[in-house]
């Protein structure tokens, strides 16, 4: 690939869709079109100016940089070139495979060049050992991210060791990102807002990917081959291993530091937050510390104090909905040593009650709280930063339908949430079909943008969830009618569910965090 020559190459190559460049395979769209026919008088009769000054000053604003931080050229391989040639490198180090003209511009210096090979056994995947290729006569390394071309993105942290040790060492590092691709939203389909990068959430997917890779079920296929084979059992009692190696972990990093007096546990809808608290409780018994789990549900406000939304209905997501005063009071207090009655919402009455539940926090004692605003600090404002350990927690499945078609992390939440729904609160299908969107906006204004606060992120997706919910699920979107507004959703979620074969739940531990979804679960949720 690397020895061939830079893509794009229509003149040489039979070549119909390019996706090795960045151009639109379509052509130019018609209102560039037009607005290059509009100003073209402008654009003729101004002579070329090399150093693009108004352009770096319009982007050292933007960008909050000095204007001689910053060179322009036409297109990547401009600048590629130009680099080299001004810092002429005695040798450097490249990814191979990897976009082909960083070795061309090498080349053409008669720089000495080191290969740094993406090996498939990996996943054709930059790993730690590059940092071994990184010798003291090394004087430039190209890096590719995502790579061009397996599209692989290189870990975060892995990228900031790499930077800091050429930083000390004195070599230059190129980082080529022309590929990063930044979506627009339903929302706003005409506007692209700037990459907000979260490396723990990329760390958090990669090791999900990366555990499909051990298990050997990367896809649906490979899951049903597993079922079909008599399997499904073994597969059940690794991944729930492994989930519990995950919590040991996360509550010997708490017992770790003394400081830690409560547990911020937040996460989107059906992430499993409370069997999770409670089995990180568990598990924080066995270092001799006293846990007490605490769901934030039981502060809200009183059901006619609760915020209205733009459609009239009681705004549940935001955090006004929280008596957030009398949160910090109560553990303001706790804090300090005193005993304080703690509250419980009724959500039959919609109002919070007191039943003489009274609790004091000894020296081994501490609070576990979970619900969608722990992460907030605008939640716990007047509790010291350093007693407090955020965890973030959401099922982010590394089960992909095939090569080319990934599951979505969404999807299977809506999918725990509907059965759940249906078994606890006697609510349809339907209805949580419906209210689905409302959820969604909740989590992206309140969940989502502070889940890099974590301290840690936990994955609670089980790689063999969705052939066991099947059952379930399909039980009540049957039930939903043609004439339904939510009939054409429900369809498309039995087409996508007819892809599973079905593992029946009664081999799933009483601990999982599947029991809460499916019922049986020793926690009582």
């Amino acid at each position: 690939m690397y020895s061939k020559g830079h893509g794009g190459n229509i003149y040489d190559e039979a070549i119909n869709y390019d996706f090795s460049v960045n151009t639109n395979p379509l052509g130019m769209p018609e209102d560039v079109k037009e607005k290059l026919k509009e100003n073209l008088g402008d654009i003729c009769e101004v002579y070329p100016e090399e150093t693009c000054y108004e352009l770096r000053k319009s982007i050292s604003l933007k960008e909050n940089i000095s204007e001689h931080q910053i060179i322009c050229g036409n297109g990547a391989s401009e600048l590629i070139y130009g680099l080299v040639r001004a810092i002429r490198p005695q040798k450097a180090l490249v990814v191979v495979p990897s976009f082909s003209e960083y070795i061309r511009a090498l080349r053409a210096e008669d720089t000495q060049m080191v290969y740094y090979h993406l090996a498939p056994e990996r996943d054709f995947i930059v790993a730690e050992d590059i940092m071994s290729y990184l010798t003291p006569d090394i004087d430039m390394v190209f890096l590719c991210n995502p790579n061009n071309p397996t599209g692989k993105l290189i870990d975060p942290d892995l990228m900031l060791d790499i930077i800091t040790y050429c930083r000390m060492n004195q070599i230059y590092v190129v980082i080529d990102e022309c590929f990063m691709v930044n979506m627009p939203n339903q929302k706003t389909p005409t506007e692209v807002k700037n990459h907000v990068p979260s490396p723990k959430l990329f760390k958090t997917l990669q090791e999900a990917g990366n555990w499909g890779k051990v298990v050997n079920v990367r896809t649906v296929g490979a899951l049903n081959e597993i079922v079909a084979n008599g399997g499904a059992s073994n597969l059940i009692l690794v991944q729930e291993a492994l989930q519990e190696k995950k919590i040991a972990q996360i509550a010997e990093k708490i017992a770790g530091d003394a400081s830690k007096k409560f547990v911020m546990i937040a996460g989107p809808s059906s992430s499993g937050k409370t069997s999770f608290s409670h089995r990180l409780s568990i598990q924080l018994r066995t270092f001799g510390i006293t846990p007490h789990p605490i769901s934030l549900d039981n502060y809200f406000k009183n059901r006619e104090d609760t915020p209205i939304d733009e459609n009239g209905n009681y705004d549940f997501e935001c955090l006004e909905a929280i008596d957030v005063e009398q949160f910090n009071k109560d553990m303001t207090a706790l804090l300090a040593g005193e005993t304080v009655q703690m509250p419980v919402f009724n959500f039959l009455t919609g109002h919070r009650e007191y039943k003489g539940d009274f609790l004091k926090l000894g020296k081994d004692d501490i609070l576990v709280l979970e619900g969608i605003h722990g992460l907030n600090d605008k939640l716990s404002y007047s509790l010291p930063k350093e007693s407090k350990f955020k965890i973030y927690i959401s099922a982010l499945t590394q089960l992909n339908i095939d090569e080319h078609n990934r599951i979505s992390t969404t999807d299977g939440r809506l999918i725990r949430r509907m059965v759940r729904d249906a078994r606890t609160r006697g609510s349809s299908a339907a209805k949580t079909i419906s209210m689905w969107p409302s959820v969604r906006r909740g989590e992206d204004k309140y969940i989502f943008p502070f889940q890099e606060e974590a301290d840690v992120m936990f994955n609670s997706a089980l790689i063999y969830e969705l052939a066991v919910l099947k059952p379930y699920a399909e039980a009540i979107l049957f039930g939903i009618p043609k004439d339904a507004p939510e009939y054409i959703e429900a369809k498309r979620l039995l087409k996508f569910l007819d892809y599973f074969l079905t593992i029946s739940s009664e081999g799933i531990p009483k601990n999982s965090l599947m029991r809460e979804f499916v019922g049986g679960s020793v926690f009582n949720v």
